[in-house]
């Protein structure tokens, strides 16, 4: 399990997300966070409604994640966004 207090003193440099087109709004939620580090980042995901039943649908899980534990061309990818899967969420479009 990854050490939590290794995030402490470090600084979010991106918030990668996918894109999404409702029909009506076109917006980038929020997938990844990542920091000044290329040693963690954390994935966003949906909580799962039906273990989840008093949550708002906007709600997320928290995983804090170890590069060497993932798959490194993978998080390569997010961080550059080579194919524009993962754009910047910090802006609207």
């Amino acid at each position: 399990m990854f050490d939590l207090s290794k995030i402490i003193s470090h600084k979010v440099v991106a918030i990668k997300g996918e894109i999404f087109d409702s029909g009506v709004h076109k917006y980038i939620e929020p997938v990844f966070i990542l920091f000044d580090t290329d040693e963690f980042f954390i994935k966003l995901e949906e909580q799962d409604y039906y273990d989840y039943h008093d949550c708002s649908t906007s709600a997320r899980s928290i995983e804090v994640i170890n590069v060497l534990d993932y798959n490194r061309d993978y998080y390569n990818n997010i961080k550059t966004n080579k194919d524009n899967h993962f754009p910047n969420a910090n802006f609207d479009i």
